[in-house]
């Protein structure tokens, strides 16, 4: 798993890892599952933040995930099923939409609105791929 996301990332600040029991702590306060590519990478590094070629990504710490959601509003202007993990480092941020599966997703943060989500698919280290591909 560590491999896979060294290929990844250019240059990545990580931060300590995680225990499960944390991890599925919160998941159990915000009534989700992460998925498991999530939980193994929260394992690595608890969120953290660099460049994946030409992109940036900034993913949060999975204890400040709750709040940071609350205070950009995703479920309320999202939908409930929506979970932010992360931003550009600017004004898009990353997630998860548990009603697909949790598919990962990219929303503009000026305009959180439903209809102008992108998906990147159900894997975390699909997503990782296709920002190093951009």
């Amino acid at each position: 798993m560590k491999e896979n996301i060294l290929k990844i990332f250019d240059q990545w600040h990580k931060n300590d890892s995680v225990s499960i029991n944390q991890i599925n702590e919160i998941a159990k306060k915000l009534k989700i599952n992460f998925p498991i590519e999530y939980i193994e990478f929260l394992q690595w590094s608890n969120g953290g933040e660099g460049s994946v070629q030409n992109e940036y990504l900034y993913l949060w710490k999975v204890e400040d995930i709750k709040q940071l959601n609350n205070d950009y509003g995703i479920q309320e202007f999202l939908s409930a099923d929506c979970l932010a993990i992360g931003t550009d480092g600017g004004d898009v941020c990353y997630g998860f939409d548990f009603s697909k599966n949790a598919q990962i997703f990219q929303s503009p943060l000026g305009d959180l609105d439903y209809s102008e989500i992108k998906y990147f698919g159900t894997s975390f280290y699909s997503f990782l791929e296709f920002l190093k591909s951009t």
